[in-house]
């Protein structure tokens, strides 16, 4: 979760395997907190509320932050350049970013069924639902739209084969989500 806080682009490399994680286990992570099994991180009871609250603080919450236009700089302050427009780029940032964005969301798209709250730094716990459709649903169109409209008209990427392998498994990746959710 520390390497989360560093750049938008780690963190949403990290927010894929977590929400596929989190997805695939999720039964057994309440099952087994029900039987008391604890974290080996922290030490507290295992939940899927505490899973999806770190996947809406750490992952989630980064992007309504970027798609409002605040950023996610140091200590929640503003941050500047490619980090609050990457779901309007033309280049792998948007293939990533917003894969993690809309597989964090995917998974916790009912905050009710999964059990937690939040309190953000800028503001109150009011509308953690709207906060996750909005993301969902600037990345799905940035993606969908810009991302993709990149590769015409021939297929080809702007930054070359390693990138272009790089973003483009990141766009089959949410790819197949969508078509299998």
């Amino acid at each position: 979760i520390k390497a989360m806080k560093k750049t938008l682009n780690n963190s949403m490399r990290i927010m894929e395997k977590v929400a596929c994680i989190y997805d695939w286990c999720y039964d057994r992570i309440k099952e087994l907190g029900a039987q008391g099994v604890t974290s080996r991180v922290d030490g507290k009871p295992l939940s899927t509320e505490t899973i999806a609250k770190i996947i809406y603080t750490h992952g989630v919450y980064s992007g309504y932050r970027a798609v409002t236009g605040w950023g996610v700089g140091p200590n929640g302050s503003r941050a500047q350049g490619n980090i609050t427009n990457f779901y309007k780029q033309y280049n792998n940032w948007n293939g990533v970013c917003s894969n993690g964005m809309i597989m964090g969301a995917l998974v916790i798209m009912n905050p009710e069924e999964h059990n937690f709250t939040v309190q953000t730094p800028d503001d109150d716990t009011t509308d953690v639902e709207g906060r996750i459709f909005k993301v969902f649903e600037e990345c799905f169109y940035g993606l969908t739209s810009v991302g993709c409209d990149q590769y015409a008209p021939d297929g080809s990427y702007s930054e070359g084969t390693s990138y272009w392998s790089y973003g483009t498994g990141r766009i089959f990746t949410t790819a197949t989500v969508l078509v299998n959710t």
